[in-house]
Protein backbone atom coordinates (compact mmCIF):
# COMPACT_ATOMS: atom_id res chain seq x y z
CA UNK A 1 0.00 0.00 0.00
CA UNK A 2 1.69 3.54 -1.10
CA UNK A 3 2.23 5.70 1.55
CA UNK A 4 -0.56 8.44 0.86
CA UNK A 5 -3.54 5.86 0.66
CA UNK A 6 -2.11 4.01 4.10
CA UNK A 7 -2.55 7.72 5.71
CA UNK A 8 -5.51 8.19 4.81
CA UNK A 9 -6.68 4.63 5.97
CA UNK A 10 -4.93 5.94 9.47
CA UNK A 11 -7.14 8.47 9.64
CA UNK A 12 -10.60 6.41 8.88
CA UNK A 13 -13.22 5.01 10.62
CA UNK A 14 -12.54 6.39 13.97
CA UNK A 15 -15.36 6.61 16.55
CA UNK A 16 -13.70 8.84 19.29
CA UNK A 17 -13.76 9.36 22.82
CA UNK A 18 -16.28 10.12 26.01
CA UNK A 19 -16.90 14.28 26.41
CA UNK A 20 -15.71 13.41 29.53
CA UNK A 21 -12.34 13.07 28.64
CA UNK A 22 -12.48 15.46 26.19
CA UNK A 23 -13.48 17.85 29.33
CA UNK A 24 -10.64 16.53 31.15
CA UNK A 25 -8.17 18.16 28.65
CA UNK A 26 -9.71 21.24 28.95
CA UNK A 27 -9.06 21.43 32.60
CA UNK A 28 -4.97 20.07 31.99
CA UNK A 29 -5.02 23.71 29.75
CA UNK A 30 -6.70 25.73 32.81
CA UNK A 31 -4.23 24.13 35.56
CA UNK A 32 -0.81 24.60 33.45
CA UNK A 33 -2.15 28.60 33.38
CA UNK A 34 -2.68 28.29 37.44
CA UNK A 35 0.64 26.16 38.13
CA UNK A 36 2.18 29.37 35.59
CA UNK A 37 0.54 32.03 37.83
CA UNK A 38 2.09 30.42 41.22
CA UNK A 39 5.45 30.23 39.48
CA UNK A 40 5.33 34.23 38.79
CA UNK A 41 6.83 35.24 42.19
CA UNK A 42 10.44 33.15 41.56
CA UNK A 43 10.34 34.72 38.43
CA UNK A 44 10.70 38.49 39.42
CA UNK A 45 13.63 40.85 38.94
CA UNK A 46 14.18 44.00 40.51
CA UNK A 47 16.27 45.19 37.48
CA UNK A 48 14.61 45.21 33.89
CA UNK A 49 15.08 41.62 32.27
CA UNK A 50 18.45 40.43 30.50
CA UNK A 51 18.17 37.99 27.69
CA UNK A 52 19.52 35.56 29.42
CA UNK A 53 17.14 35.85 31.85
CA UNK A 54 13.91 36.16 29.50
CA UNK A 55 15.49 32.58 28.29
CA UNK A 56 15.22 31.31 31.35
CA UNK A 57 11.78 32.18 31.65
CA UNK A 58 11.06 30.86 28.25
CA UNK A 59 12.15 27.21 29.31
CA UNK A 60 9.91 27.71 32.56
CA UNK A 61 6.90 28.87 30.57
CA UNK A 62 7.00 25.70 27.89
CA UNK A 63 8.01 23.72 30.68
CA UNK A 64 5.35 24.14 32.81
CA UNK A 65 2.55 25.08 30.12
CA UNK A 66 3.38 23.50 26.91
CA UNK A 67 5.12 20.24 27.88
CA UNK A 68 2.28 19.27 30.08
CA UNK A 69 -0.20 19.73 27.03
CA UNK A 70 1.95 17.77 24.76
CA UNK A 71 2.54 14.70 27.06
CA UNK A 72 -1.33 14.47 28.13
CA UNK A 73 -1.93 13.72 24.08
CA UNK A 74 0.98 11.18 24.23
CA UNK A 75 2.54 9.38 26.77
CA UNK A 76 0.09 10.56 29.49
CA UNK A 77 -3.21 9.91 27.38
CA UNK A 78 -4.24 7.39 29.62
CA UNK A 79 -3.24 9.08 32.81
CA UNK A 80 -4.74 12.36 32.21
CA UNK A 81 -6.36 12.34 36.22
CA UNK A 82 -3.24 11.89 37.59
CA UNK A 83 -1.87 14.74 35.43
CA UNK A 84 -4.34 16.67 36.56
CA UNK A 85 -3.65 15.72 40.19
CA UNK A 86 -0.25 16.15 39.95
CA UNK A 87 -0.61 20.07 38.34
CA UNK A 88 -2.69 20.69 41.58
CA UNK A 89 -0.73 19.64 44.03
CA UNK A 90 2.27 21.57 42.08
CA UNK A 91 0.32 24.82 42.31
CA UNK A 92 -0.68 24.60 45.83
CA UNK A 93 2.93 23.56 47.00
CA UNK A 94 4.61 26.43 44.78
CA UNK A 95 2.33 29.32 47.00
CA UNK A 96 2.95 27.21 50.25
CA UNK A 97 7.00 27.27 49.93
CA UNK A 98 7.24 30.56 48.98
CA UNK A 99 10.55 32.03 50.49
CA UNK A 100 10.10 34.45 52.79
CA UNK A 101 12.89 36.62 51.41
CA UNK A 102 10.74 36.96 48.01
CA UNK A 103 7.68 38.96 50.06
CA UNK A 104 9.36 42.53 49.39
CA UNK A 105 9.70 41.92 45.73
CA UNK A 106 6.21 40.16 45.13
CA UNK A 107 4.86 43.18 47.27
CA UNK A 108 6.11 45.67 44.70
CA UNK A 109 5.32 43.30 41.95
CA UNK A 110 1.58 43.32 42.73
CA UNK A 111 1.86 47.19 43.64
CA UNK A 112 3.09 48.16 40.03
CA UNK A 113 1.73 48.96 36.96
CA UNK A 114 1.29 46.19 34.32
CA UNK A 115 -0.81 46.25 31.40
CA UNK A 116 -3.79 43.84 31.97
CA UNK A 117 -5.81 41.83 29.51
CA UNK A 118 -9.43 43.36 29.39
CA UNK A 119 -10.81 39.19 30.64
CA UNK A 120 -7.55 37.56 31.09
CA UNK A 121 -9.81 33.85 31.63
CA UNK A 122 -10.76 34.45 27.55
CA UNK A 123 -7.07 34.98 26.79
CA UNK A 124 -6.41 31.83 28.39
CA UNK A 125 -9.11 29.73 27.18
CA UNK A 126 -8.00 31.34 23.55
CA UNK A 127 -4.35 30.41 23.91
CA UNK A 128 -4.83 26.97 25.31
CA UNK A 129 -7.62 26.14 22.62
CA UNK A 130 -4.45 27.17 20.28
CA UNK A 131 -2.16 25.37 21.64
CA UNK A 132 -4.02 22.02 21.97
CA UNK A 133 -4.98 22.24 18.20
CA UNK A 134 -1.95 23.05 16.86
CA UNK A 135 -0.26 19.96 19.19
CA UNK A 136 -3.01 17.99 17.47
CA UNK A 137 -2.83 18.68 13.62
CA UNK A 138 0.58 17.14 13.98
CA UNK A 139 0.49 14.46 17.12
CA UNK A 140 -2.37 13.07 14.85
CA UNK A 141 0.11 11.80 11.91
CA UNK A 142 1.90 9.79 14.50
CA UNK A 143 1.22 6.29 16.58
CA UNK A 144 1.65 8.11 19.69
CA UNK A 145 -1.60 10.25 19.55
CA UNK A 146 -4.08 8.01 20.68
CA UNK A 147 -6.93 7.34 17.18
CA UNK A 148 -9.56 8.06 19.95
CA UNK A 149 -8.42 11.87 19.91
CA UNK A 150 -8.50 12.21 16.30
CA UNK A 151 -11.49 13.49 14.19
CA UNK A 152 -14.30 10.81 14.23
CA UNK A 153 -15.77 9.53 10.60
CA UNK A 154 -19.07 10.36 11.01
CA UNK A 155 -20.82 10.38 14.78
CA UNK A 156 -18.98 10.82 18.20
CA UNK A 157 -16.64 13.36 20.49
CA UNK A 158 -12.82 13.71 20.01
CA UNK A 159 -10.42 16.05 20.48
CA UNK A 160 -9.77 17.25 17.35
CA UNK A 161 -13.13 17.26 17.07
CA UNK A 162 -13.70 19.90 19.80
CA UNK A 163 -10.91 21.53 18.74
CA UNK A 164 -12.71 22.89 15.18
CA UNK A 165 -15.86 24.28 17.01
CA UNK A 166 -14.13 25.62 19.94
CA UNK A 167 -11.80 27.51 17.32
CA UNK A 168 -15.13 29.00 15.46
CA UNK A 169 -17.20 29.17 19.30
CA UNK A 170 -13.99 31.50 20.44
CA UNK A 171 -13.96 33.43 17.05
CA UNK A 172 -17.36 34.56 18.11
CA UNK A 173 -16.73 34.77 21.75
CA UNK A 174 -14.23 37.96 20.84
CA UNK A 175 -15.66 38.76 17.52
CA UNK A 176 -16.69 42.97 16.51
CA UNK A 177 -20.12 42.01 16.83
CA UNK A 178 -19.62 40.37 20.38
CA UNK A 179 -17.71 43.67 21.47
CA UNK A 180 -20.39 46.02 19.93
CA UNK A 181 -23.70 47.10 21.81
CA UNK A 182 -25.75 47.18 18.41
CA UNK A 183 -24.77 48.10 14.87
CA UNK A 184 -24.77 51.91 12.47
CA UNK A 185 -28.78 52.31 12.07
CA UNK A 186 -29.45 52.21 8.02
CA UNK A 187 -29.18 49.68 5.50
CA UNK A 188 -26.07 51.09 3.90
CA UNK A 189 -24.06 51.79 7.29
CA UNK A 190 -24.90 48.12 8.01
CA UNK A 191 -23.60 46.71 4.55
CA UNK A 192 -20.60 48.59 4.82
CA UNK A 193 -19.71 46.67 8.41
CA UNK A 194 -20.09 43.48 6.41
CA UNK A 195 -17.67 44.84 3.92
CA UNK A 196 -15.39 45.78 6.27
CA UNK A 197 -15.48 42.37 7.92
CA UNK A 198 -14.98 40.46 4.70
CA UNK A 199 -11.73 42.57 4.43
CA UNK A 200 -10.63 41.56 7.48
CA UNK A 201 -11.49 38.25 6.59
CA UNK A 202 -9.96 37.81 3.24
CA UNK A 203 -6.65 36.29 5.24
CA UNK A 204 -8.52 33.18 6.03
CA UNK A 205 -9.91 32.96 2.38
CA UNK A 206 -6.14 33.25 1.13
CA UNK A 207 -5.18 30.35 3.28
CA UNK A 208 -8.14 28.17 2.00
CA UNK A 209 -6.61 28.73 -1.24
CA UNK A 210 -3.30 28.06 -1.06
CA UNK A 211 -3.92 25.14 1.52
CA UNK A 212 -6.18 23.80 -1.31
CA UNK A 213 -2.98 24.39 -3.54
CA UNK A 214 -0.18 23.03 -1.60
CA UNK A 215 -2.45 20.10 -1.27
CA UNK A 216 -2.66 19.79 -4.84
CA UNK A 217 0.42 20.02 -6.29
CA UNK A 218 2.00 18.29 -3.29
CA UNK A 219 -0.58 15.33 -3.34
CA UNK A 220 -0.74 15.11 0.18
CA UNK A 221 -3.08 12.75 1.71
CA UNK A 222 -6.57 13.98 2.58
CA UNK A 223 -9.66 12.36 4.58
CA UNK A 224 -12.13 13.51 2.06
CA UNK A 225 -14.79 13.11 4.41
CA UNK A 226 -13.53 15.87 6.61
CA UNK A 227 -14.51 18.10 4.61
CA UNK A 228 -14.83 17.15 0.86
CA UNK A 229 -12.50 17.18 -1.78
CA UNK A 230 -11.56 21.19 -2.19
CA UNK A 231 -12.69 22.07 1.06
CA UNK A 232 -10.66 23.17 4.19
CA UNK A 233 -11.26 24.62 7.67
CA UNK A 234 -10.01 28.11 6.75
CA UNK A 235 -12.64 28.31 3.93
CA UNK A 236 -15.20 27.14 6.30
CA UNK A 237 -14.20 29.98 9.26
CA UNK A 238 -14.34 32.48 6.23
CA UNK A 239 -17.52 31.76 5.39
CA UNK A 240 -19.16 31.79 8.59
CA UNK A 241 -18.31 35.41 9.42
CA UNK A 242 -19.97 36.52 6.08
CA UNK A 243 -22.44 34.54 7.00
CA UNK A 244 -22.66 35.95 10.43
CA UNK A 245 -22.02 39.38 8.95
CA UNK A 246 -25.20 38.92 6.55
CA UNK A 247 -27.61 37.61 9.19
CA UNK A 248 -26.78 40.85 11.31
CA UNK A 249 -27.88 43.06 8.58
CA UNK A 250 -31.04 41.30 9.20
CA UNK A 251 -31.43 40.50 12.79
CA UNK A 252 -30.27 42.98 15.12
CA UNK A 253 -27.30 41.67 17.42
CA UNK A 254 -28.80 42.46 20.41
CA UNK A 255 -31.49 39.02 18.89
CA UNK A 256 -27.82 36.90 18.57
CA UNK A 257 -29.43 34.17 21.10
CA UNK A 258 -32.78 34.07 19.30
CA UNK A 259 -30.79 33.92 15.96
CA UNK A 260 -28.79 30.85 17.57
CA UNK A 261 -31.88 29.21 17.98
CA UNK A 262 -33.51 29.49 14.83
CA UNK A 263 -30.28 28.78 12.80
CA UNK A 264 -30.27 25.63 14.65
CA UNK A 265 -33.43 24.43 14.39
CA UNK A 266 -33.60 25.05 10.60
CA UNK A 267 -30.79 23.49 9.92
CA UNK A 268 -31.53 20.23 12.11
CA UNK A 269 -35.16 20.24 10.46
CA UNK A 270 -33.42 20.17 7.08
CA UNK A 271 -30.78 17.45 8.08
CA UNK A 272 -33.38 15.28 9.56
CA UNK A 273 -36.40 16.27 7.94
CA UNK A 274 -35.94 16.79 4.49
CA UNK A 275 -33.07 14.67 3.48
CA UNK A 276 -29.71 16.51 3.79
CA UNK A 277 -28.27 14.19 6.34
CA UNK A 278 -28.63 11.56 3.68
CA UNK A 279 -27.25 13.57 1.13
CA UNK A 280 -24.27 14.57 3.00
CA UNK A 281 -23.04 11.06 4.62
CA UNK A 282 -23.95 9.16 1.07
CA UNK A 283 -24.17 11.67 -1.59
CA UNK A 284 -26.99 12.47 -3.96
CA UNK A 285 -27.19 8.66 -5.46
CA UNK A 286 -26.63 7.34 -2.47
CA UNK A 287 -23.62 5.55 -2.88
CA UNK A 288 -21.14 8.71 -1.80
CA UNK A 289 -20.08 9.41 -5.15
CA UNK A 290 -18.73 12.92 -5.73
CA UNK A 291 -19.88 14.21 -8.80
CA UNK A 292 -19.94 17.93 -9.03
CA UNK A 293 -18.29 20.57 -6.98
CA UNK A 294 -21.16 21.11 -4.39
CA UNK A 295 -21.39 17.05 -4.28
CA UNK A 296 -17.29 16.93 -3.76
CA UNK A 297 -17.62 19.55 -1.11
CA UNK A 298 -20.66 19.09 0.56
CA UNK A 299 -19.57 18.27 4.07
CA UNK A 300 -17.50 21.21 4.47
CA UNK A 301 -20.51 23.67 2.73
CA UNK A 302 -23.32 22.27 4.56
CA UNK A 303 -21.27 22.29 8.34
CA UNK A 304 -20.74 25.85 7.96
CA UNK A 305 -24.09 26.44 8.80
CA UNK A 306 -23.83 24.34 12.21
CA UNK A 307 -20.69 26.02 12.73
CA UNK A 308 -22.25 29.41 12.44
CA UNK A 309 -24.58 28.23 14.86
CA UNK A 310 -21.97 27.80 17.28
CA UNK A 311 -20.44 31.11 16.44
CA UNK A 312 -23.93 33.17 16.99
CA UNK A 313 -23.17 31.15 20.34
CA UNK A 314 -19.80 32.87 20.82
CA UNK A 315 -21.23 36.06 20.06
CA UNK A 316 -23.97 36.10 22.47
CA UNK A 317 -22.15 34.58 25.05
CA UNK A 318 -19.62 37.42 24.66
CA UNK A 319 -22.29 39.56 24.86
CA UNK A 320 -22.36 39.11 28.85
CA UNK A 321 -18.42 38.94 29.30
CA UNK A 322 -17.79 42.62 27.22
CA UNK A 323 -20.92 44.41 28.02
CA UNK A 324 -18.80 45.75 31.26
CA UNK A 325 -16.39 45.65 33.51
CA UNK A 326 -16.40 43.27 36.33
CA UNK A 327 -15.82 43.64 39.96
CA UNK A 328 -14.72 40.93 42.56
CA UNK A 329 -18.25 40.13 43.63
CA UNK A 330 -19.68 40.88 39.93
CA UNK A 331 -16.95 38.11 38.29
CA UNK A 332 -18.39 35.94 41.29
CA UNK A 333 -21.60 36.17 39.79
CA UNK A 334 -20.56 35.83 36.49
CA UNK A 335 -19.19 32.34 37.74
CA UNK A 336 -22.70 31.50 39.12
CA UNK A 337 -23.99 32.26 35.52
CA UNK A 338 -21.48 30.28 33.79
CA UNK A 339 -21.87 27.40 35.26
CA UNK A 340 -25.57 27.41 35.73
CA UNK A 341 -25.39 27.92 31.42
CA UNK A 342 -22.40 24.55 31.53
CA UNK A 343 -25.06 22.79 33.45
CA UNK A 344 -28.26 23.66 31.30
CA UNK A 345 -26.44 22.82 28.17
CA UNK A 346 -25.00 19.65 29.10
CA UNK A 347 -28.31 18.29 30.60
CA UNK A 348 -29.91 19.04 27.05
CA UNK A 349 -26.93 17.32 25.23
CA UNK A 350 -27.95 14.18 27.64
CA UNK A 351 -31.13 14.22 26.29
CA UNK A 352 -30.59 15.58 22.45
CA UNK A 353 -29.37 12.97 20.72
CA UNK A 354 -32.70 10.64 21.72
CA UNK A 355 -33.81 13.47 18.83
CA UNK A 356 -31.24 14.58 16.24
CA UNK A 357 -28.86 11.95 16.38
CA UNK A 358 -25.65 11.51 17.98
CA UNK A 359 -22.82 14.19 18.28
CA UNK A 360 -21.81 14.79 14.24
CA UNK A 361 -18.88 17.25 13.57
CA UNK A 362 -19.38 16.09 9.88
CA UNK A 363 -22.76 16.97 9.77
CA UNK A 364 -22.82 20.14 12.47
CA UNK A 365 -25.89 19.03 13.86
CA UNK A 366 -27.76 20.22 16.90
CA UNK A 367 -25.92 17.99 19.26
CA UNK A 368 -22.69 18.90 17.98
CA UNK A 369 -23.93 22.40 18.04
CA UNK A 370 -24.68 22.04 21.89
CA UNK A 371 -21.58 19.97 22.90
CA UNK A 372 -19.18 22.71 21.45
CA UNK A 373 -21.40 25.34 23.41
CA UNK A 374 -21.23 23.49 26.33
CA UNK A 375 -17.75 22.46 26.33
CA UNK A 376 -16.85 26.29 25.88
CA UNK A 377 -18.76 27.49 28.69
CA UNK A 378 -17.17 25.00 30.61
CA UNK A 379 -14.19 26.05 29.71
CA UNK A 380 -14.63 29.73 30.26
CA UNK A 381 -16.31 29.07 33.51
CA UNK A 382 -12.79 26.74 34.66
CA UNK A 383 -10.20 29.74 33.85
CA UNK A 384 -12.89 32.38 35.43
CA UNK A 385 -12.43 30.18 38.72
CA UNK A 386 -8.56 30.64 38.40
CA UNK A 387 -8.66 34.69 38.06
CA UNK A 388 -10.63 34.79 40.82
CA UNK A 389 -8.12 32.71 42.86
CA UNK A 390 -5.94 34.67 41.50
CA UNK A 391 -7.59 38.24 42.46
CA UNK A 392 -7.87 36.83 45.61
CA UNK A 393 -4.17 35.62 46.37
CA UNK A 394 -3.57 39.10 45.35
CA UNK A 395 -5.92 41.26 47.25
CA UNK A 396 -7.23 42.85 44.31
CA UNK A 397 -10.62 42.22 45.34
CA UNK A 398 -10.32 44.78 47.64
CA UNK A 399 -8.25 47.14 45.26
CA UNK A 400 -11.22 47.94 42.74
CA UNK A 401 -14.55 48.42 43.49
CA UNK A 402 -15.48 48.54 39.21
CA UNK A 403 -13.18 46.33 37.75
CA UNK A 404 -10.65 43.33 39.30
CA UNK A 405 -9.14 42.60 35.75
CA UNK A 406 -7.61 46.14 35.96
CA UNK A 407 -5.13 45.22 38.23
CA UNK A 408 -4.77 41.48 38.30
CA UNK A 409 -1.10 39.70 37.79
CA UNK A 410 -2.32 37.26 35.50
CA UNK A 411 0.28 35.00 33.05
CA UNK A 412 -1.58 36.30 29.62
CA UNK A 413 0.12 39.17 30.74
CA UNK A 414 3.31 38.64 32.28
CA UNK A 415 4.54 35.73 30.51
CA UNK A 416 6.20 36.51 26.75
CA UNK A 417 5.46 32.93 25.74
CA UNK A 418 1.87 33.60 25.99
CA UNK A 419 1.98 37.28 24.84
CA UNK A 420 3.68 36.62 21.57
CA UNK A 421 1.44 33.48 21.34
CA UNK A 422 -1.52 35.67 21.43
CA UNK A 423 -0.29 38.39 19.69
CA UNK A 424 0.01 36.40 16.55
CA UNK A 425 -2.57 33.57 16.85
CA UNK A 426 -2.86 33.25 13.00
CA UNK A 427 0.45 33.43 12.56
CA UNK A 428 1.25 30.54 14.60
CA UNK A 429 -1.39 28.27 13.54
CA UNK A 430 -0.42 28.99 9.86
CA UNK A 431 3.34 28.36 11.29
CA UNK A 432 2.00 24.87 13.05
CA UNK A 433 0.18 23.65 9.62
CA UNK A 434 3.39 24.99 7.19
CA UNK A 435 5.38 22.80 9.47
CA UNK A 436 2.92 19.80 10.02
CA UNK A 437 3.19 19.41 6.04
CA UNK A 438 6.23 19.86 5.54
CA UNK A 439 7.63 16.93 8.58
CA UNK A 440 4.84 14.78 7.01
CA UNK A 441 7.03 15.15 3.37
CA UNK A 442 10.35 14.90 4.94
CA UNK A 443 9.36 11.59 6.84
CA UNK A 444 7.17 8.63 6.95
CA UNK A 445 5.09 9.87 9.96
CA UNK A 446 3.78 6.15 10.53
CA UNK A 447 7.00 3.99 10.65
CA UNK A 448 8.42 6.13 13.85
CA UNK A 449 8.90 5.31 17.33
CA UNK A 450 7.25 6.97 19.68
CA UNK A 451 10.03 8.66 21.52
CA UNK A 452 11.09 9.94 18.40
CA UNK A 453 7.30 11.10 17.68
CA UNK A 454 7.32 12.86 20.93
CA UNK A 455 10.69 14.80 20.36
CA UNK A 456 9.81 15.82 17.16
CA UNK A 457 6.22 17.45 18.40
CA UNK A 458 8.18 19.19 21.22
CA UNK A 459 10.37 20.03 19.66
CA UNK A 460 7.82 21.51 16.64
CA UNK A 461 6.21 23.32 19.71
CA UNK A 462 8.82 24.80 20.91
CA UNK A 463 9.84 25.90 17.30
CA UNK A 464 6.56 27.81 16.94
CA UNK A 465 6.67 28.97 20.52
CA UNK A 466 10.45 30.66 20.00
CA UNK A 467 9.20 32.51 16.90
CA UNK A 468 6.14 34.40 18.52
CA UNK A 469 7.61 34.57 21.91
CA UNK A 470 11.07 36.23 19.74
CA UNK A 471 8.61 38.38 17.64
CA UNK A 472 6.77 39.82 21.13
CA UNK A 473 10.92 40.61 22.37
CA UNK A 474 11.49 42.66 19.50
CA UNK A 475 8.31 44.18 19.53
CA UNK A 476 7.34 43.21 15.46
CA UNK A 477 3.71 43.17 14.93
CA UNK A 478 2.39 41.58 11.28
CA UNK A 479 -0.79 43.18 10.36
CA UNK A 480 -2.82 40.68 8.90
CA UNK A 481 -0.73 37.57 11.13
Amino acid sequence: MAEKEEKELFYSNLSGTSAVEVASLTLVGTLVVFVRSQLQPWLIVTKPPTKKHSCFVFVIDFLTMILPMVTCCTYGSDHIQHVLVLLLVAAITLHVIQPGNLKSSVHSYLESSVPSAKLPFVSSLRLCVLFSTTISILAVDFHIFPRRFAKTETFGVSLMDGGVGMFIFINGLVSSEARTKQLPSGLVSKLSKVQSNVMTSLPLLLLGLMRLLSVRLADYHQHVSEYGVHWNFFLSLFFVRIISSLLFVIIPISFSGILLLLVTFTYQHLLTNCGLQEYILNGPDGTGSRIGWISANREGIFSCIGFTSIYLGGVSIGRLLFRKSWSFSGSVRLLGCLWGFTILFWCILNQLPSYTGEVSRRLGNASYIVWILAQGVFSLATFLLVDIVLAWQQDTATKSDTDMFLHLKHPANQSNLLRGVNAHQLLFFLLGNLLTGLINLTINTLTVSNLFSFLIIVFYMALLCSVTTAMQYKRIKLKFL
